[in-house]
Order: structure tokens, then C-alpha cells, then sequence
């Protein structure tokens, strides 16, 4: 399939810009997501004007960005006139080099996987992501750097809680390789000996500039390892009782 096959593709974009719509995928009952109100992207501080132009066009009430402070002032978000900017700290990009220090590429691809998993639990940054939905300040669109690690988790526990099943998520989750296939190209292209000479460095290098399933799969799987159920998860780390996920899913699931 192609991108524009999938119902978050949103034309308009660079597909390295890894923007896309939380609308359109199934829940629970035969319903789906609503599309335009909910998007996830990676910085958007490298925006031509054509696509600065179709970013208002998507009338967006807010844009949060999730990095913490000295990442976001590094590439600045544009300020867009009535788009009113939040900060949203959901931690660092688990692909920094500061956090990975001197390990072999087994170990670098088991501590960004640990770090992804732990971005899942009281993350403040995802915390108000939800409670901004809760309020109806929407169309938001939440993004980090690239899109892959703090906005797929972000992506996954609104998915989740809208009622998605594990499919979609990882669906959602994996999509990042797609929008970012040129980067992945050129980066496995760079690095091709070395590859050759050390095959472990194929999955590394995927990690530090996409994602790999293990991982999406992993955060799923500590959750339920920690919880008896979503709801229970949701609830515990989100404040998401029952009368809520009926507000969140009453406003953004058709």
C-alpha cells in the first residue's frame, strides 16, 4: 500500500515531516476514529512555506510540542497566528548519543528499547496530551522530534484509549518507517560496510532513525504485564476512569 492508501495520510506534506491523522482508524463496535481533530507529527521547524500554509489550513486550536526545552529551542516550532503553542515535555529522544554511551549495538538496541517502554508510564508530557483532548481543544497536533519514539508512544495510549485494538497501533507505530523511508535509506546506505561486517548494526541503525516492531511490542506487552487490563493501565497512570474514556470516545470516535 501506499501512504495515501492509509486513512491518516495527510496530503500536503514532506512524508520525512511524518505528519498524519489519528481520524479513520477502526475501534471496538464497527466505528472509527474522527478524522481532523487529532495529529501527530515530527518537528516542524523545517516547514517550507507550502506546507507552513497547509498546516493552517488545518485550523489548528493548539500544537504540543513534547520535546523538553533545549531540544525544542534548537528547532524552534513556527508561531503560527491563532495556534496557541503548549509545551508538553514527554521526555528526551531515546536516540540521543548522550544516552547511549559506550555499549555494543545489542545492548544500545535493549536500553532505547527500555527507554521507549518507560516513556508508557506517568509520562506528564502524554498526561496533557489527554486532558487537552478531554477539554475539546481540538484540532491539536502533538509532535517531537522526528515523530518516532515520544509521538508513537503518545500516539498509541490516545489510540488505545479511543479503543484501538493492538493492530492499529502497531499499524500506526510502524507507519513511521514509511514517512521516514528516505532517512532509513540514506542512512543504511552510509553506514552499508559496516552493516555487512556487523548485521547486528541493521536493527540499530532502523532504531536510530525509525522504529522496529520488537519495540512498539514491547511497550504493549509491559503494560500488560503491570495491568490487568487497558482500562485498569489507562486509569492507574492517566487518570482515565470510565466516565472519561465515555468523553474522550463520545468526542473523537464516530
Amino acid at each position: 500500500m501506499q501512504l495515501a492508501d492509509f486513512p491518516c495520510y495527510v496530503e500536503g506534506f514532506d512524508d520525512g515531516v511524518n505528519l498524519r491523522d489519528l481520524g479513520g482508524w477502526p475501534t471496538a463496535g464497527g466505528r472509527k476514529t474522527k478524522r481532523g481533530l487529532i495529529y501527530r507529527s515530527g518537528r516542524l521547524s523545517d516547514l517550507s512555506t507550502a506546507e507552513i500554509m497547509r498546516l493552517l489550513q488545518l485550523k489548528l486550536a493548539c500544537i504540543v510540542d513534547l520535546r523538553p526545552a533545549e531540544e525544542a529551542a534548537a528547532h524552534p516550532d513556527p508561531r503560527l497566528p491563532s495556534v496557541v503553542p503548549i509545551r508538553a515535555d514527554a521526555g528526551r529522544d531515546v536516540g540521543d548519543p548522550d544516552a547511549v554511551g559506550d555499549m555494543s549495538p545489542t545492548q544500545v538496541i535493549e536500553a532505547l528499547t527500555r527507554s521507549t517502554v518507560a516513556m508508557a508510564f506517568g509520562n506528564r508530557g502524554i498526561a496533557q496530551v489527554l486532558e487537552l483532548l478531554l477539554e475539546g481543544r481540538v484540532p491539536l497536533l502533538f509532535h517531537c522530534n522526528s515523530g518516532r519514539d515520544r509521538s508513537g508512544v503518545c500516539a498509541m495510549v490516545v489510540l488505545m484509549a479511543l479503543g484501538c485494538s493492538d493492530d492499529v497501533l502497531l499499524i500506526d507505530y510502524l507507519l513511521t518507517n514509511s514517512y521516514r523511508a528516505e532517512a532509513l535509506q540514506a542512512v543504511h546506505a552510509a553506514y552499508g560496510a559496516l552493516i555487512e561486517a556487523a548485521p547486528e548494526y541493521d536493527e540499530l541503525l532502523t532504531l536510530l532513525s525509525g522504529v522496529l516492531p520488537s519495540v512498539g511490542q514491547a511497550v504493549l506487552a509491559e503494560i500488560d504485564a503491570r495491568y490487568p487490563s487497558r482500562e485498569a493501565y489507562l486509569e492507574a497512570e492517566y487518570g482515565l476512569d470510565e466516565e472519561r474514556l465515555v468523553q474522550l470516545r463520545s468526542r473523537y470516535v464516530e
